[in-house]
């Protein structure tokens, strides 16, 4: 058994007491057989049959519809309610249902009940009731609370709890309150029908509580059977799948480092939403990458090991760039190149604006000018001709060499 209910502080100004539960449930099991009306509602006149399975009712005993409720028969209605709703209804029972019958405590059973504290109990069910679009009211009418006071009797307890959840006149697996509510009809559709078209066939769509009239009952542009294959929530707008990304990273240069390929949200930064490091060159895959978003697939090669992309590093972006990512992308391929800016024939990388000349790899010379010492010579035909690119007084008499783009060092005589 579940054992609380809290009451509000309108149903204490009401003189509501508060309502606690009873030990032993047996001893709550009274005869419940006709439906006494509250107030009018959608509600079923008959007995449900849950009320019978769960053993609600004692059909032995005669029928006491006008007899006074008592807090022990309501908490043991509540409770076989809150299992009922749980079984039947996609999603259960609900929070506020389950927390109700979670609170009930032990005591005061013999109580009298009135009219408040039987709605206090019974507005939870009709919250959970009415979100799943089994009936679109409260039973009974107006914030009046001047009745609040009057005692409660089983005929009403009755009434209010008489739902069911299982009716199937047709037979076909689908419950005619839910084929009602979207198809205004019990025999419109059947139970394997997918009048959306979504691939998910009408009893999946009950159990799922998605809309069988709406592919996309959340309106996050997948559609249901996507969101429920792809492990996301279907109801919720915010939870749709990710993709994969994949593809390979090529580089023919000297640099060394690990290889980082981001899903970048820019296109002119490195702001990843998704990554993946290399050791090598070769095949990458950025898993798990938020979908409904236009990413810049690129990489480079973090030379000095800082996880940041730096001038110099060799980089490369996928030439089908943006994309917009909807599902998995392969053949994302990059290829990374050393970037020369001033295209002076010398890497970046090399010309490490020292102004002093070491060797190829390190000439000192700056990224950004082609011509360091302005002696009119470009700082890779220098280091071709191994004169000191910072010293414009470096020259070698009779000799040019020419370095141009592609590497190939031609001599000229004079």
């Amino acid at each position: 058994m579940i054992d609380g209910c809290g009451i509000s502080s309108a149903m204490r100004r009401a003189g509501a007491r508060r309502i606690r539960w009873m030990p032993d449930a047996s001893a709550c099991r009274v005869a419940l057989t006709a439906g006494f009306l509250l107030l009018s509602t959608v509600l079923s006149s008959a007995a449900p049959a849950w009320w019978v399975a769960r053993h609600v009712t004692d059909t032995n005993a005669p029928v006491a519809d006008f007899s006074p409720l008592i807090v022990g028969q309501l908490k043991w209605m509540a409770t076989n309610a809150a299992d009922e709703l749980e079984l039947r209804l996609p999603g259960g029972a609900g929070a506020s249902v389950l927390d109700l019958i979670r609170n009930f405590s032990g005591t005061d059973n013999y109580v009298t009940v009135n009219l408040g504290q039987l709605k206090r109990v019974a507005a939870p069910f009709y919250d959970r009731l009415i979100t799943e679009g089994y009936t679109t009211v409260y039973p009974w009418s107006g914030a009046d609370t001047t009745n609040d006071y009057a005692l409660a009797n089983l005929g009403q307890l009755k009434h209010l709890f008489s739902f069911d959840l299982t009716g199937d006149q047709d037979a076909d697996g689908l419950p005619d309150w839910w084929e009602i509510r979207y198809f205004n009809s019990i025999t419109n559709e059947g139970a394997g029908g997918d009048f959306d078209a979504d691939g998910l066939v009408n009893t999946a769509e009950y159990w799922h509580a998605t809309s069988p009239i709406l592919w996309d009952t959340d309106d996050d542009g997948f559609s249901d059977k996507e969101e429920l294959d792809a492990g996301t929530d279907p109801l919720d707008p915010a939870s749709i799948p990710s993709a994969d990304l994949s593809g390979t990273v090529s580089y023919s240069g000297a640099q060394t480092g690990l290889i980082r390929v981001l899903a970048a949200t820019t296109s002119n930064a490195w702001t990843a939403a998704g990554s993946t490091t290399l050791a090598a060159p070769g095949v990458y895959s950025i898993t798990s990458t938020p979908t409904l978003c236009s990413y810049w697939i690129r990489a480079y090669r973090d030379r000095n090991g800082d996880g940041t992309n730096n001038a110099g590093e060799a980089w490369g972006d996928y030439t089908n760039n943006p994309i917009y990512l909807t599902n998995n992308v392969t053949g994302a391929h990059i290829t990374l190149t050393d970037p020369d800016t001033d295209e002076d024939g010398l890497f970046d990388y090399v010309e490490t604006g020292t102004g002093v000349f070491v060797s190829p790899s390190d000439t000192g010379t700056d990224p950004n000018d082609p011509d360091s010492d302005d002696d009119g010579v470009d700082d890779g035909t220098e280091v071709a001709n191994r004169t000191d690119p910072n010293d414009p007084d470096q020259v070698v008499p009779g000799v040019t060499i020419i370095a141009p783009a592609g590497g190939i060092v031609l001599e000229q005589l004079p």
